[in-house]
């Protein structure tokens, strides 16, 4: 009996995404639980109580109302550029900080820059 590695194949492992990616799916992922809401007519703010860690870690699907969407949505975002320099844009874009420090991937702004523009 053999063992299969997918390490053995010349492309990435997405097994495990870096952590800035990982932030960056759950921002897209609160971001389709409040149209969800919205479309429900949910209430804006329920009678639950939750502290800004449960906000920031429970699973968006645990979210039941638009106010804990939105405060988590904007603790994503405020995580993205300050632990990992990404800014997200209005039209939801990401693009790097100016401090040219490593981000998303190992990359500045100037790199990806560059790699955006070759593409």
């Amino acid at each position: 009996m053999g063992y299969f590695s997918m390490l053995d194949i010349d492309h990435e492992d997405y097994s495990y995404p870096p952590p800035e990616r990982q932030l960056e799916m759950r921002l897209d992922i609160l971001k389709d639980r409040l149209r969800e809401l919205k479309e429900k007519d949910a209430v804006y703010r329920s009678g639950d109580y939750l502290s800004g860690d449960d906000i920031r870690y429970v699973q968006p699907e645990s979210l039941k109302c638009i106010y804990h969407v939105e405060k988590a949505i904007e603790m994503a975002i405020k995580d993205l550029s300050e632990k990992y320099g990404i800014v997200v844009t209005e039209n939801g874009y990401r693009e790097y900080d100016e401090s040219g420090q490593q981000a998303v991937f190992g990359l500045n702004k100037t790199q990806a820059n560059q790699l955006i523009t070759a593409a």
